[in-house]
């Protein structure tokens, strides 16, 4: 719905969920199914909507962060490298930020980057429980 008023407009048109505003205000980045993997954006003014990245995976979807030069978020490549990876609006790569041995809660809100980047904060299951966790120093 437009902050200044009026009827609703519907942005995406085979779901969507998740969804995180761009830091400039143009577009809504999002996920779009539980079991889907990959990271969707759509402008705000509606539009076409596009594909950014195949991670984080399905069950991963609640592990990204939108900053203002790109996007961090939760993968684990051919189920090696499980970490932080920092995807570059500017370069449309990908690159490893910080690597874990565990991380993750599947279908728990999980990633959260502080506004100046020098830190992280996530979730990991780690037997028995849940936990979170406070990464200082993390500066990509």
């Amino acid at each position: 719905m437009p902050s200044q008023g009026g009827a609703p407009t519907q942005l995406t048109s085979h779901g969507g969920f998740a969804p995180e505003p761009s830091r400039d205000g143009k577009f809504i980045y999002y996920a779009k199914g539980r079991d889907l993997p990959g990271i969707w954006r759509v402008p705000v003014d509606g539009g076409e909507e596009t594909k950014i990245l195949d991670a984080p995976p399905a069950a991963g979807w609640a592990y990204f962060v939108v900053a203002e030069k790109g996007i961090y978020y939760a993968d684990e490549p051919n189920r090696v490298d499980l970490g932080i990876y920092f995807y570059d609006f500017k370069t449309r790569g990908s690159s490893a930020v910080r690597l874990f041995d565990r991380f993750g809660s599947e279908g728990a809100p999980g990633l959260s980057i502080s506004p100046n980047g020098r830190y992280a904060l996530y979730t990991t299951l780690a037997p028995p429980a849940v936990s979170v966790m406070l990464v200082d120093n993390f500066r990509y």
